[in-house]
């Protein structure tokens, strides 16, 4: 349930060999035994609630995983903030990746985003863009309208790519697909 509060700045700025990784205590793939536990928990989506973010936050080469926690709240939240999360991956959300609101921006280039309930979810004023990503595996890719999507693909969405109005979302050299038995073939929201 714990979270992350970023009124300033946060810089996740790691490398392809070294990302920073936001993750569950129970993963100990990354950091070790953390929770002394020995290995006898294993992690899960939701384990801890989100990063959100009011002023400003970079994410360069890091890793966001089992987050979100709680429903309507995005694993990485943009309340009023900035974010830029670049060359990066969202993955074993419990519910969505990605909220903006009150203003907030997320911007997402060269970025992954799988294993979710949501990709990016949207409940209020907010703005919400991605370049070049790729979103897989996922009940849902994108709800709501306003979002601008280029170059992406979406992969294995069992319910639907898009829902809730996502007709007014932009949509420009993307790539739909599922194959046989994993969800809708085709989309015609764009």
């Amino acid at each position: 349930g714990a979270q992350i509060s970023v009124s300033g700045a946060l810089n996740a700025n790691g490398t392809r060999a070294q990302p920073v990784v936001f993750t569950s205590v129970a993963d100990d793939g990354w950091g070790g035994d953390t929770n002394g536990d020995g290995g006898d928990s294993q992690p899960n989506p939701g384990d801890w609630n989100r990063i959100i973010v009011y002023g400003r936050a970079s994410f360069e080469y890091a890793q966001v995983l089992y987050v979100s926690a709680t429903a309507n709240y995005g694993g990485i939240e943009a309340s009023g903030g900035v974010v830029d999360f670049n060359n990066s991956t969202i993955a074993h959300t419990q519910y969505e990746c990605v909220n903006a609101h009150n203003g907030g921006t997320f911007t997402a280039r060269n970025s992954v985003f799988w294993d979710s309930s949501l990709g990016f979810g949207y409940y209020g004023s907010g703005k919400v863009a991605a370049y070049n990503c790729v979103f897989a595996d996922m009940t849902v890719a994108v709800r709501q309208s306003g979002k601008i999507l280029r170059n992406c693909v979406f992969y294995k969405c069992s319910e639907d790519f898009v829902d809730q109005s996502g007709v007014n979302s932009s949509f420009e050299n993307c790539l739909f697909f599922n194959p046989a038995g994993c969800g809708v073939q085709e989309f015609s929201k764009c």
